[in-house]
């Protein structure tokens, strides 16, 4: 699973917080490691650069193999609480995704028996 960490140009760019978010996105995703093949972090000052509670914003954005991308995000006070509660929301998303797609695999079903006098048709007016 590749892990990319984007910020925007609020939030000066860091190594250190960059290795730390890629640990924490790896742990928390790591369930989800056989259908994700990509994730996207990006970190956001949503207030322009003056402090505030809730000002910064979390995306996390997870490639799926075969499906739609799954986004989720969150904003807080500080980039930690910000990314957790991202990949929290991201990890109930992708539950659902995955879920949906392995129930929607059919088995096939044999014929069905109309042969007998057991049949009713159906009474819907369509």
């Amino acid at each position: 699973m590749q892990i990319q960490i984007n910020t925007d140009h609020h939030i000066p760019g860091s190594d250190v917080r960059d290795d730390w978010a890629r640990g924490v996105v790896d742990t928390a995703l790591a369930h989800h490691a056989d259908h994700v093949t990509r994730v996207e972090v990006h970190f956001s000052l949503e207030s322009a650069g003056k402090p505030g509670a809730g000002d910064k914003r979390c995306t996390v954005e997870a490639r799926l193999n075969g499906h739609a991308p799954v986004v989720a995000s969150h904003d807080a006070g500080a980039l930690d609480v910000a990314l957790n509660g991202a990949l929290h929301r991201l990890s109930r998303a992708l539950d659902r995704a995955v879920g949906r797609a392995d129930k929607h695999g059919h088995d096939a079903r044999p014929p069905a028996d109309v042969s007998g006098d057991d049949f009713v048709p159906s009474s819907a007016p369509f």
